[in-house]
């Protein structure tokens, strides 16, 4: 877990502005492990975190997830920006207006540390390789198959769809292409607009 003497430790400081939490679901198992050994402290009969009385082991998991925030804005308020990578799960949702079952793909995270995490970021971003093409071939046994051709592209996508979670609290476009330099003409651009707008109130 992050402390605070990193953040406020001049050493770290003068060598890095850029935090990176690589991976979120990671960093969570490790915080789950410390809640399950602070239990053992209590109870020795506690082996996982699911083990505590009326959830309060994913109470207490939840808490020091909102704890890690606070060090994240004094990172930010001491000049780091952050970055948050999650690997992605498949859940089966009910579509209200389809009425029926979809496959989303979400953070790979309990539920309510996950709604912790992603309400607290301003961009979370979709990442997902998309084919540039597809061409569909017949065998000979009167069966379609579908085949990709050209060069994969590694996208970000910034706003939510049906099929999976997104979210920006800027101006983003729909997508770019998962490298620095494009996302950061993106956010650029972002900020410049959210500029422009202000400046009109």
């Amino acid at each position: 877990m992050i402390h605070y003497r990193h953040i406020e430790d001049d050493q770290y400081r003068e060598k890095f502005d850029h935090i990176v939490i690589d991976s979120l679901d990671w960093y969570l198992a490790k915080i789950t492990d410390y809640v399950v050994e602070e239990g053992k402290a209590i109870n020795p009969k506690i082996k996982s975190i699911a083990d505590f009385a009326y959830g309060t082991g994913y109470n207490r998991l939840v808490e020091i997830c909102r704890k890690q925030i606070s060090l994240f804005d004094k990172a930010k308020k001491a000049g780091y920006s952050i970055s948050l990578v999650a690997h992605a799960k498949k859940d089966q949702v009910e579509d209200p207006v389809l009425g029926k079952e979809i496959t989303k793909y979400d953070i790979a995270l309990y539920h309510k540390a996950g709604n912790v995490f992603k309400e607290y970021c301003d961009i979370v971003a979709f990442c997902n390789i998309v084919p540039s093409g597809t061409v569909d071939e017949t065998s000979g046994f009167g069966k379609t198959k579908t085949k990709v051709v050209g060069q994969d592209q590694r996208l970000m996508f910034f706003h939510p769809t049906s099929t999976y979670v997104a979210k920006t609290r800027y101006p983003m476009p729909k997508s770019c292409t998962l490298n620095y330099t494009d996302y950061r003409k993106a956010m650029k651009d972002a900020v410049i607009e959210v500029n422009k707008q202000m400046a009109k109130e």
